[in-house]
């Protein structure tokens, strides 16, 4: 079933956190996973776990390009490179991506969770995480 929202889903397998985001109608699959990271390096419990190394797993490999370059023009990834920066100074921090949809259970939670997400209207005003340039463009478009 197709959600006219998008949404975001955070999976914590040391602890009982589970999260699930609606980011609203304008957001790209991208910046859900982005987004996502974002939520998982801002948690006080990940920054003040007694873990010195913290592993953040993900599906996209469009997303761990875009934060591990040292150049962007998105405040998302900015946003997201600086928390990450802010959270390897407290901990040892290592971004794996994992091939989506191979039943590897705490990503097809996490794809659970973001699913949930976008079934729900967002909390607040549109657009939650701005609009890309790609949506932007493919509406001049049509």
């Amino acid at each position: 079933m197709r959600h006219k929202y998008s949404g975001a889903g955070i999976y914590l397998e040391n602890s009982v956190v589970q999260q699930s985001y609606s980011l609203g109608s304008y957001a790209t699959v991208f910046q859900a996973e982005v987004f996502a990271i974002l939520m998982v390096a801002q948690r006080e419990d990940v920054k003040n776990c007694t873990e010195e190394r913290i592993f953040i797993c993900l599906d996209s490999q469009a997303a761990l390009r875009a934060i591990s370059s040292p150049r962007t023009r998105s405040m998302l990834i900015q946003e997201c490179g600086d928390a990450l920066d802010s959270l390897t100074r407290q901990k040892e921090v290592g971004l794996v991506w994992v091939p989506g949809h191979m039943e590897i259970p705490g990503n097809e939670r996490a794809d659970q969770l973001a699913r949930l997400g976008s079934g729900e209207p967002p909390q607040g005003p549109e657009p939650i995480l701005g609009i890309s340039r790609g949506s932007i463009n493919g509406a001049l478009s049509r």
